[in-house]
């Protein structure tokens, strides 16, 4: 299988948090590979995560806007911007 990724991702195990709402609901998460352009995050679920969110690595100090771009049943592959 061909890899299409424009930029190389590499492998992180960080806690994460997705921001939903505006900051009025937070789902824990795990982000298993980065970039600066992208991530693969791990949920419980994907069910009822939105296309739009942002995404903190730091306890919702701050946050990067996400896109995503493929799912699976508890996986998101997102872009940032």
């Amino acid at each position: 299988m061909q890899d299409k990724r424009r930029v190389q991702r590499t492998r992180a195990l960080k806690g994460a948090k997705i921001i939903l709402n505006n900051h009025s609901s937070v789902l824990d998460c795990t982000v298993h590979n980065l970039t600066n352009v992208g991530a693969c995050v791990h949920v419980p679920s994907s069910v009822g995560i939105p296309n739009l969110f942002a995404l903190s690595f730091d306890r919702a100090h701050s946050s990067r806007p996400c896109r995503v771009i493929w799912r699976t049943e508890n996986k998101l592959g997102v872009s940032f911007g």
